[in-house]
């Protein structure tokens, strides 16, 4: 008998012994109290209410103490009896909670009394950390995300209704989606096992909702939302936290509750707002409704973040969380955008896990996880959907059905593949929905660029397409490309095929045959349109290429969670060239371009390469036909080996190089972020052409790209350094992430972070080079936070036969989109 049937059968068993609790939960004044927790007194079965306050309640028969609570008002508890078959309304009403101050004295230079609650906690804060460090439990977690309001047009782009999300009022959801899963717990040792999964318009599809993801742990010093945000019974906490004591109740647990407002001495530092409540003599978290501000996360589209948890006592006054509910608000581009993730959590088993549960999967979702019924759902889901939810489940599935069609999915290519003077003029495209097809051509004038060697050159270009299921986890791509320089008077023409073969393993292979002008660093320090820019305005022709006759042919898979193997095998045919075009717009007549780096002389290669990546403790994230990184506490380290093959197919190359590298980026808390990377290699023996030295990532163009600055230089010459013996590079840079230019009145309104860094090469018999920087990044507004800006000093050392000094100060401007 398979899962599913096994799953059904048991859920329409358990239907059938258990009987439904429900009702709505509203304050004094009759308004719903929106996500109040219910739960069978002294456990961790229970529910909360939905945003309306309406709740359910799965109960065996007999007679039992239900628990309503709801942070900053009075808990309520009822007595049950549950009858087979017969189910119970409770509408419940709760009282604001009186919260009154204990009798304590406050002298005028005396500290509140928050602050040695607070002292008590931090005492506290790694026991109660450890404590629970060994469970499992069962976890629902559902997501919802409305747009309140949305613009007609951006940029005077008609936007329309979002592929049926929004209504005739530019309202709509955007996402709504329920799991459940299983989470497993040690130490630092996690993996959550999604068993069931809805999303609405989507009946194939599964949910992002993470419970592990969810869990933001105020017991943990700092909380990655981000940046690092200081929790407010952190270590140091008091740094950055004033405190105030708003009173003390006793729960219904006979524990006396401490309510803390929680205050930012600085609004721009890593810090929440609002309220922590702290169990007296237990000096435990009882709950927490905490805020953080778009100047605290650094999320410029973020209006405003909640959190609100709620945990509760179960074996032996073992304090486990419950509840946990992240609200948030948001706006951009005249969107708003406002939502929440809830989570359920019950079932605990504490200091009771199997090792073997644990390996490289942190996340699986389980293959069958997105066939569940709707009774299924109707069964099991703890939380009652609102109407708006339920419509919109209706409303997508049924606008699922229609666009799934035939006579739908016929309509919608009719209407893409419509010929246009602007798709004529950029590009066009024709699909076929049914067979998962699409070709695409693009317009010569879509590419036109200049450079020294062809002049004004433009491609026409065209692909094919082919996916073989759904979500494009298999498929086939072919391109071809004829370009044309207009001074050099070359055809260049290529095709490319590339085979995806599944993303469990990312099986890939790729063939290319063709002709190109190729730089002589593969990496291409500089690109086609920012060496256009330079050559036509600055007069500066910093593109060095070569002319190649080329088939390629290259493999790569993940074989394994840790290894990842790429391969390619590559012949060249290759011929020097020379500048072709004198035009400019400035510097006519006070610069000159520089010549191309010529060949020696006419020749082929025929050249392997071998890659591997090494990530030791990689963690990932597996869905039925994907797999995803999740990361590791370990570097990445990457092995290289290039050979070149003498007298295959005439070829004239022969050396070998082997080189690796190492590279990680760590958290330093509120600190910031620091990154290294470390490269070196050793030619086995020295290749005959200049092509084949090794070339570094320099820049000379005063533009930066950020993205890169790890592992490039910023002020290097692209090919004076290029070496064809043993080097070794290092990159050493810190981003402070705001953490010291947030202390700075006026300053920290920028929301500027300050960084730096240190990079360094060095070859053997030739002189060594170096470069400091430090600079502003996160430079702009709102949503545009695209620049960074660097001062940098260049030196160099033990000059031999170069004799070129490259000492000097630079200033570079960073671009976040590569041009």
């Amino acid at each position: 008998m398979n899962r599913i049937l096994l799953i059904l059968i048991f859920s329409f068993a358990i239907s059938n012994l258990w009987s439904q609790l429900s009702g709505t939960i509203n304050d004094e004044n009759g308004e719903a109290l929106p996500y109040a927790n219910i739960f069978l007194k002294n456990s961790s079965q229970g529910t909360t209410s939905n945003i309306n306050g309406q709740y359910e309640l799965k109960l065996p028969e007999g007679e039992h103490t239900i628990v309503y609570q709801y942070i900053g008002y009075e808990t309520a508890e009822v007595d049950v009896v549950i009858i087979q078959d017969q189910p119970v309304i409770k509408n419940i009403q709760l009282g604001s909670a009186s919260y009154t101050m204990p009798e304590i004295t406050i002298n005028a230079n005396s500290e509140d009394p928050a602050y040695a609650i607070i002292r008590k906690a931090q005492e506290k804060r790694k026991y109660y950390k450890e404590q629970n460090s060994v469970y499992s439990c069962d976890a629902y977690v559902r997501g919802f995300n409305k747009i309140f309001s949305a613009p007609e047009k951006i940029m005077g782009i008609d936007i329309g209704d979002l592929d049926g999300a929004l209504d005739t009022s530019r309202q709509g959801v955007i996402y709504l989606s329920e799991s459940v899963s299983k989470l497993y717990v040690k130490g630092s040792k996690s993996k959550e096992i999604m068993y069931s999964s809805k999303v609405s318009g989507n009946d194939q599809g599964y949910s992002f909702n993470s419970a592990r993801e969810m869990e933001f742990d105020f017991y943990d010093n700092n909380l990655d939302i981000n940046r690092k945000i200081i929790s407010p019974i952190a270590s140091n906490a008091f740094s950055v936290y004033d405190y105030k004591l708003e009173g003390a109740r006793i729960d219904e647990y006979g524990n006396l509750v401490n309510k803390i407002k929680v205050i930012p001495k600085n609004e721009y530092a890593p810090v929440f707002s609002g309220y922590i409540y702290i169990n007296e003599e237990l000096w435990n978290i009882n709950s927490a409704d905490l805020y953080l501000s778009s100047k605290a996360s650094q999320l410029p589209f973020i209006d405003s973040l909640n959190f609100k948890q709620s945990y509760n006592p179960i074996h032996d006054n073992r304090w486990v969380m419950f509840s946990n509910i992240v609200r948030f608000k948001m706006s951009a581009f005249g969107f708003t955008i406002g939502g929440n993730f809830a989570c359920v959590y019950s079932n605990y088993i504490l200091d009771q896990i199997d090792e073997s549960v644990f390996n490289n999967e942190v996340y699986v979702v389980e293959s069958e996880a997105n066939t569940r019924s709707r009774e299924y759902w109707d069964t099991i889901r703890p939380i009652p959907l609102t109407k708006e939810e339920s419509l919109d489940y209706q409303r997508k599935d049924s606008i699922q059905l229609v666009r799934e069609s035939p006579e739908y999915k016929d309509s919608i290519d009719r209407e893409n593949n419509k010929l246009t003077f602007g798709k004529l003029i950029s590009s066009y495209s024709i699909q076929n929905s049914h067979k998962r097809t699409r070709w695409q051509f693009e317009s010569p004038l879509s590419s036109v660029s200049v450079n020294t060697i062809q002049g004004w050159n433009g491609s026409f270009k065209f692909s094919y397409q082919k996916d073989y299921n759904r979500l494009a986890t298999k498929k086939l791509e072919l391109s071809s490309r004829i370009e044309y320089g207009a001074s050099d008077k070359i055809w260049r023409p290529r095709l490319d095929v590339d085979y995806l073969a599944n993303q469990r393993d990312n099986l890939r292979f790729s063939f290319s045959i063709g002709k190109d002008l190729s730089q002589f660093n593969r990496v291409e320090p500089i690109t086609d349109r920012l060496n256009a820019i330079m050559s036509l305005f600055f007069r500066r022709n910093y593109l060095k290429a070569y002319d190649k006759e080329f088939t390629s042919f290259s493999y790569q898979q993940d074989i394994s969670n840790i290894f990842r193997l790429r391969s390619s095998i590559d012949f060249e045919n290759r011929n020097s060239v020379s500048n072709n075009y004198d035009g400019s717009v400035f510097y006519k007549n006070s610069r000159s371009f520089t010549e191309n780096i010529a060949l020696s002389e006419k020749h082929q290669s025929l050249i392997l390469r071998l890659s591997l990546r090494i990530k030791p403790g990689e963690k990932v994230i597996s869905y039925p036909d994907r797999k995803f990184k999740a990361g590791s506490d370990w570097p990445s380290i990457w092995l290289y080996y290039k050979k070149a093959l003498p007298g295959i197919l005439g070829s004239d190359t022969d050396f070998d190089l082997i080189h690796a590298s190492i590279s990680d980026s760590y958290s330093l808390g509120i600190w910031g972020e620091f990154d290294f990377y470390i490269h070196g290699g050793i030619f086995l023996n020295k290749p005959q052409y200049f092509v084949d030295h090794f070339h570094f990532l320099g820049n000379q163009t005063h533009l930066g790209y950020p993205p890169r600055y790890n592992y490039s230089f910023l002020m290097m010459p692209y090919y004076d350094l290029s070496t064809d013996n043993d080097f070794v590079q290092y990159h050493l840079q810190h981003n402070f992430k705001g953490s010291l230019l947030s202390r700075i009145p006026l300053v920290r309104r920028l929301n500027w972070h300050l960084a730096g860094g240190y990079k360094y090469l060095q070859r053997q018999n030739n002189s060594d080079y170096s470069e400091w920087f430090v600079g502003i990044d996160n430079i702009g507004f709102g949503l545009f936070r695209l620049l960074r800006l660097d001062l940098v000093w260049s030196q160099s050392h033990n000059l031999s036969e170069e004799n070129i000094d490259y000492s000097g100060f630079g200033i570079l401007v960073g671009l976040k989109i590569n041009i």
